[in-house]
């Protein structure tokens, strides 16, 4: 059975009193990035980001959902979602039919509360956490989320200090001050992490804890980091939200520090849509963070002893949906990351002998698992005017400059660099000046980015590197 349409209206309204209680509707993309229709009156930064969609009405026949009309309309919605993204300039890497499966058995059993026997999220941890080769893994709603559980766990409370690169996704400093610590802000040297010795120097004594970022999968240098942090006496919480299957000297990212945050967000390498991770080998920080991410059904279960004084938290409960999605993601990572790093190979072999551009330095080129192949160039306007060029060409590769990918940046990071947060009343804040890391806004400026999906054809990949090389070489 064909699902009907629903009834778009202007401005994305539809007429609820048509909505048969029992039915449900999904939300499809149905014509080209940038189109407007007739009357459209809400206004947007970017007419190219505009996507009209439709409603998809999924029917009941006698309260009982059509099996084959849902996972129609599942699938439709997903892969026309997925090429929109992919026009506007992002997508989920793999997603399919066993994606689609497992959320159709899940929603058909009404089993959708993480604690219920069965669940989902608790399959996906145990999985997650043998992969990651740590004794616990708590799935929550974001990386974001469980960079705040990991701080929570590790005793960092408000007024503390927490170090953390220049250069990251504005939420690893958003989390630092949603507890009421102060973010402070360390240079990143070529490789784009955390450069150890300016670490080492802006450690006071209010500093309690470290974020290395192993930002774009590139691994942090974890035993010089390590190092610094045993003599201080200060906590590690990984950021590998980028650095899901990623390592360094053969140990898996999220596994070095006491905990690890990962993300699973669109744009990530698994994805659930948005969702994250925190990993940790000590059962005393994972009850605190489990206590934390789930206040009051934290142990729901009475099978499960609780050590750990309770405390007061919030709620970060994964859904079983998601969780379902993460399951079969994870089986697919291995053969991601592995057309990654052929695709990334190709480049730099291509780039070798161009003595225009370098490649950036890497920590661990073999635990590299990013999408993002780093060159360094003379100059800012070399990288950028490299960065115009390329993405004009509209080829299977594209590129950017990350001195202007906006929040990953500090000095795109308004709320932090004035110390700005629900608590900077009770809790002031340190301010910051846009020149506070001018190594980090160099070391930026001069890299060039090449960004190549796992799925791109090696001889697309090849034709389009012969029109990039030409480009850098004049």
């Amino acid at each position: 059975m064909r699902p009907e349409h629903g009834r778009a209206g202007v401005g994305g309204h539809f007429d609820r009193t048509a909505a048969h209680a029992d039915d449900f509707y999904l939300v499809v993309p149905v014509g080209r990035v940038g189109e407007r229709p007739a009357g459209y009156h809400r206004h947007t930064r970017s007419a190219r980001r505009y996507v009209p969609v439709a409603l998809v009405k999924c029917v009941h026949r006698d309260g009982i959902i059509a099996k084959n009309a849902q996972r129609c309309a599942v699938f439709w919605c997903i892969s026309a979602w997925r090429s929109v993204m992919m026009r506007v300039g992002g997508t989920m890497y793999r997603f399919g039919q066993a994606e689609v499966d497992a959320v159709a058995e899940l929603a058909t059993s009404q089993r959708l509360w993480r604690h219920m026997d069965g669940s989902r999220s608790s399959q996906f941890e145990h999985a997650f956490a043998d992969r990651i080769g740590v004794d616990h893994a708590l799935v929550m709603t974001s990386g974001t989320a469980a960079l705040i559980c990991g701080l929570v766990a590790v005793g960092v409370a408000p007024g503390d200090e927490v170090l953390l690169p220049a250069y990251t996704f504005v939420a690893t400093a958003f989390a630092v001050m949603a507890i009421g610590a102060t973010p402070v802000l360390v240079e990143v040297d070529e490789s784009l992490t955390i450069d150890p010795e300016d670490l080492a120097a802006k450690i006071t004594d209010r500093s309690r804890a470290v974020i290395p970022v192993h930002i774009n999968g590139l691994p942090c240098a974890m035993d010089a980091i390590v190092d610094i942090c045993r003599d201080r006496h200060l906590s590690i919480v990984e950021d590998a939200c980028q650095a899901v299957g990623g390592t360094y000297r053969g140990v898996p990212l999220g596994s070095i520090g006491d905990c690890g945050a990962f993300s699973f967000n669109y744009y990530k390498t698994i994805s659930c849509g948005e969702g994250g991770c925190l990993t940790t080998g000590s059962a005393h920080l994972y009850e605190r963070a489990r206590i934390y991410h789930d206040a009051g059904c934290a142990f729901f279960s009475p099978d499960q002893a609780v050590r750990t004084e309770y405390f007061a938290g919030a709620n970060y409960r994964m859904s079983e949906i998601l969780s379902a999605v993460l399951l079969v993601q994870l089986g697919r990572l291995d053969g991601i990351l592995s057309d990654l790093r052929e695709r990334k190979k190709t480049i730099l072999d291509r780039f070798a002998s161009v003595d225009t551009v370098r490649p950036a330095p890497v920590r661990d080129a073999d635990g590299d698992c990013g999408v993002k192949t780093a060159f360094l160039l003379e100059s800012t306007d070399a990288a950028r005017s490299a960065t115009r060029r390329i993405n004009e060409a509209r080829l299977c590769v594209t590129a950017e400059c990350p001195l202007d990918t906006s929040r990953h940046v500090y000095v795109n990071w308004e709320a932090v660099l004035s110390g700005r947060s629900p608590l900077s009343s009770a809790i002031p804040g340190r301010r910051y000046a846009a020149d506070a890391c001018p190594r980090t806004l160099e070391h930026l400026g001069r890299t060039l980015n090449l960004i190549v999906h796992p799925d791109t054809d090696l001889r697309d990949l090849d034709r389009a590197l012969d029109t990039v090389q030409g480009m850098l070489c004049r």
